[in-house]
């Protein structure tokens, strides 16, 4: 008789786990997930998933589950992001195909709070930083508060500079990220200070996403004492239409004569944007999915308990093999 063990590299219980659940040995747990015109069914350990997951002992180790034979339906979950992070759960060192699955996954493991596959992900992420994928990534740690993997983009930043300012990248990104590089290089040389008003003037004419005054939330990012004036004239004359006549001459006069005048109060590094000092919060779009989320994946119903456990696991075929 063929031992489903044989199959593994070694008999240490991980490589153990992983086979078992490759050769759909011992499985006792099914899950449902996509849409209906793309469901894909996967098959793990509870044990495995409770371990990995507080979200997922409380769905499988819970009363609802007791006695219960079905598949758990996860409609609005990513099914080969939830794939991954299966895999995570069982593998210390799992392999990402690109940048767009690991983020994926991360946020399939925040909803289940599955830490361990947040590392992962993150750590693949951090690994994958290049010229041509920091924006992405750095994107990604703004949205989810990596603040380890946000500096690590912005100093991988630093070094090409006028690459990064001058890129369409910047000028399509968001308010809170084209903020977050102007925020780090605000102590750097005129040079920089003049390219940094150059990239906003762009970053106005490519972003019709935001308020008309979203670009003064990036302008006071500028450092003004290190601007020099011919440098400001010529963003004036080439975006005319960002600043009022009065506004561009109150800068100017700070610029003439800095002891003398004071810059506009929405142009200093402490103002508000907006009367609101976190603009992020105020302008990034509620996600879809997330709403999906929360109308269709009750974890738990007022006593906690899960309320997606659904169709019978023997309705569909051959979803577990004879006898186990």
């Amino acid at each position: 008789m063929d031992d489903w063990r044989s199959r593994a590299r070694c008999y240490s219980m991980g490589t153990l786990l992983k086979t078992a659940k490759r050769c759909d040995v011992l499985t006792d747990v099914a899950f449902a997930v996509g849409p209906d015109e793309n469901l894909q069914i996967f098959k793990a350990h509870r044990l495995i998933m409770a371990c990995g997951s507080p979200v997922f002992q409380k769905i499988l180790y819970g009363q609802s589950y007791v006695n219960f034979s079905g598949v758990i339906r996860l409609q609005y979950v990513n099914p080969l992001a939830f794939q991954y992070m299966i895999d995570c759960l069982y593998d210390e060192d799992p392999v990402f195909p690109d940048l767009t699955v690991a983020s994926e996954v991360y946020k399939v493991a925040i909803r289940f709070e599955a830490n361990r596959v947040k590392m992962l992900a993150e750590r693949f992420l951090r690994h994958a930083i290049t010229s041509k994928s920091v924006f992405f990534i750095l994107e990604f740690a703004i949205e989810n508060g990596l603040l380890n993997l946000k500096e690590r983009c912005l100093k991988s930043m630093l070094p090409i500079l006028y690459c990064i300012l001058t890129s369409d990248n910047f000028a399509t990104s968001s308010l809170e990220t084209a903020k977050t590089i102007l925020d780090k290089i605000r102590n750097k040389c005129s040079k920089i200070q003049y390219l940094s008003l150059m990239a906003i003037g762009n970053w106005k004419k490519r972003n019709k996403r935001y308020p008309e005054n979203g670009v003064k939330y990036l302008l006071k990012c500028v450092n003004f004492d290190k601007v020099e004036l011919w440098n400001f004239n010529d963003f004036i004359s080439r975006y005319s239409n960002i600043l009022t006549k009065s506004e561009a001459l109150e800068i100017t006069k700070y610029l003439l004569s800095p002891d003398r005048f004071k810059l506009p109060e929405w142009c200093t590094p402490d103002a508000s944007y907006c009367g609101i000092s976190d603009a992020p919060a105020v302008l990034r779009d509620s996600s879809d999915e997330d709403s999906e989320l929360r109308n269709n994946f009750s974890v738990m119903d007022s006593s906690g308990l899960t309320k997606i456990l659904v169709s019978p696991m023997n309705s569909i075929p051959g979803l577990f093999p004879p006898n186990i």
